[in-house]
């Protein structure tokens, strides 16, 4: 990697970095869908999609989307919980089970169903002993998966962390002069 320092170009193997930090930094933006992959990453975004096996995450502008392999998620929460429903949501997140969990608030409380996630956007499909329901968004609080092994790539290089609060493993990471290009682990470009 080569820095721009007052004293000239610096430069340094990636292996002996630390950590890059600008000088100013941006606002942080507040999103309300915070999205868990497998390996600890944490992407918020202002609204997400389920196609097929993708998960794509809108996180400000239209333009700026993240897709993500479906397999690699492991929690969406739709929105920032209450204080009082945190722990009720850790609790869950301890429920083994062999189906994937919709979680819905109810009454003031959390509570789930046990089935299978389809696709997303508006309304989620689910399937509930065999019968498949469109649930809508706004009934639901948050979507844990279940994988059956889940294969979670590699060791990282690196964790980035953006200016819209993701913390994301990284495989490779590039700049290519204006701006920097991320490689997760699973594939996705940012």
């Amino acid at each position: 990697v080569v820095i721009e320092t007052a004293e000239g170009k610096q430069t340094t193997k990636v292996a002996d970095l630390l950590r890059i930090q600008f000088p100013t930094p941006l606002k942080k933006v507040d999103l309300p869908v915070s999205v868990t992959l497998l390996d600890g990453s944490q992407i918020d975004g202002s609204f997400f999609r389920i196609e097929k096996e993708d998960l794509i995450i809108e996180r400000g502008a239209e333009t700026d989307q993240l897709r993500i392999p479906k397999n690699a998620v492991s929690t969406i929460l739709f929105q920032p919980l209450a204080s009082k429903l945190s722990p009720i949501w850790e609790e869950i997140l301890k429920t083994e089970s062999s189906s994937d969990l919709n979680v819905v608030n109810k009454n003031n409380s959390l509570d789930y169903l046990e089935g299978k996630f389809g696709d997303a956007g508006e309304t989620i499909e689910f399937s509930l002993n065999g019968n498949l329901l469109n649930v809508k968004r706004n009934k639901a609080c948050g979507m844990i998966f279940h994988h059956t092994n889940p294969a979670i790539p590699k060791e990282a290089l690196c964790i980035v962390n953006d200016y819209l609060g993701a913390s994301i493993s990284a495989e490779q990471i590039a700049f290519n002069g204006d701006t920097f290009e991320v490689i997760t682990i699973f594939g996705s470009k940012l």
